[in-house]
């Protein structure tokens, strides 16, 4: 689950992830599926973003902090998992 506070605007946001990524589906907290229960709930973010079955949402820095200094465990990461979202600047 991916939770986001714009600082600037929510819809600038918004637009800019919806539909960014197939595994990737985004809403806003009012407009949550009522399977998940938490449509507008108050201690959601204005965003929420929910991955498919079977992804990971990550970042860069993330995975970097996984990583062994021979690189085994991030390769291992990386054949098992897929991943979207990664930032370089994160």
């Amino acid at each position: 689950m991916l939770g986001v506070t714009p600082r600037n605007g929510d819809e600038t946001v918004y637009r800019a992830l919806k539909d960014r990524h197939q595994a990737l589906a985004v809403y806003k907290s009012a407009d949550l599926p009522a399977r998940f229960g938490l449509a507008g709930h108050p201690r959601l973010p204005p965003i929420v973003g929910i991955a498919g079955q079977g992804w990971h949402i990550t970042s860069t820095r993330e995975m970097e902090r996984w990583n062994w200094k021979d690189g085994t465990r991030r390769a291992a990461i990386m054949a098992t998992t897929r991943r979207f979202g990664a930032c370089t600047a994160c």
